[in-house]
């Protein structure tokens, strides 16, 4: 069984031919018959590994033949296209190169030809030098790729999508050495292929600590937020919390800039803190408190004078932990304390001892009577 995006190539040995399978569902659709054996057909990385390397002018003459193999006999058929999803159909933007060789008027590599070659002329480089006749054909191939490019970058550079679950901390590196750490319950998105020029542009849910990378070009940094917040920077170390409506900028260090949807923008100097909410979907600004706002990263959850009905939504954001408050007196009692990012549950007996109340377990959540 191969996978190609979102749905799985299965190979029939006795037909000889590949079936479409959506995962799941059960049903398929047939392709045409392919020459190559299973273990011939390319998963989308792999692929990815060969064009990249082609348009690099890298590829072996044993990778070209497989990338040939491969456009060559994907189906292009309109019927068969028509038949897919567009989730589908995007992921299948490639079929467009089986007309490659078709306009470059060659033979496949290794295929003999059987009439006298005709008489050919040569193209010559920029430097002088004769380009042979294999390098200009992939030089071709590879131009056909190029224009085509509006449609191929997306296939080809698909954005990667990191996720937290509770109570998890994740750390990873960015294309461009930038170091994000995820707290639990969070995801973010990114292209895989950023390069010298554009700008760099990720999607946050959740919350992460950024270390964000400066570069030669002054490439803008950018974070966006499911609220349509936009955080602009150059290079500097910041946080984003987004979390039911609300998000929430703060600056350790550096210069960041938060833009709303409105345009409303506003530039934080480090100990700043700028939060956004839907309801008044305006920008406001305090002094953070960095000790309390940072200690995440160090799994440790610090609260300071923090109503106790907000310190339970804030764990249940990251870890998960279900608490069902009836008594809204407490939910009003101001709760400081620390709690170690490990065992969320110590904050349950912290405050039944200190306000006296009783914490039952009741199937799959907590309950503070």
């Amino acid at each position: 069984m191969l996978k190609v995006n979102d749905f799985f190539w299965n190979w029939n040995p006795s037909k000889k031919s590949l079936k479409k399978v959506r995962f799941g569902l059960g049903i398929g659709v047939s392709c045409p018959t392919y020459k190559q054996t299973p273990t011939k057909f390319m998963g989308k990385q792999y692929l990815q590994t060969l064009i990249r390397k082609l348009l690099r002018g890298k590829a072996t003459d044993a990778e070209k033949r497989q990338l040939e193999s491969w456009w060559k006999h994907f189906s292009d058929d309109d019927s068969y296209l028509r038949s897919l999803s567009e989730t589908e159909r995007q992921s299948l933007r490639n079929t467009m190169l089986s007309g490659i060789w078709q306009q470059l008027d060659e033979k496949p590599l290794g295929e003999p030809t059987k009439n006298k070659p005709k008489k050919t002329v040569l193209p010559v480089s920029k430097s002088g030098r004769v380009m042979h006749l294999p390098v200009v054909r992939w030089a071709a191939a590879a131009i056909v790729l190029l224009v085509s490019g509006l449609l191929l970058y997306p296939y080809l550079t698909g954005p990667q999508t990191i996720r937290t679950s509770y109570g998890e901390q994740r750390t990873v590196e960015l294309p461009d050495g930038s170091v994000v750490t995820l707290n639990g319950n969070s995801s973010l998105r990114f292209s895989d292929d950023w390069d010298e020029t554009g700008q760099r542009d990720v999607w946050l849910e959740g919350e992460a600590f950024f270390g964000v990378q400066h570069t030669r070009n002054h490439q803008k940094f950018i974070v966006h937020t499911p609220d349509q917040l936009a955080v602009e920077v150059l290079g500097t170390r910041f946080n984003v919390q987004n979390r039911r409506g609300t998000t929430q900028v703060v600056l350790q260090e550096g210069k960041v800039r938060v833009t709303n949807p409105a345009q409303q923008t506003y530039t934080l100097k480090p100990g700043d803190e700028v939060r956004y909410t839907q309801v008044t979907k305006q920008l406001t600004s305090v002094r953070a408190n960095l000790s309390h706002e940072l200690a995440w990263r160090t799994s440790i959850l610090l609260f300071t004078d923090q109503p106790v009905s907000e310190v339970l939504q804030e764990i249940r954001d990251s870890h998960g932990l279900q608490v069902e408050l009836r008594n809204p007196t407490v939910g009003r009692e101001l709760f400081s304390g620390s709690i170690p990012a490990d065992d969320v549950k110590q904050v349950l007996s912290k405050i039944e001892k200190i306000y006296k109340v009783t914490v039952t377990f009741d199937g799959d959540h907590y309950i503070i009577e």
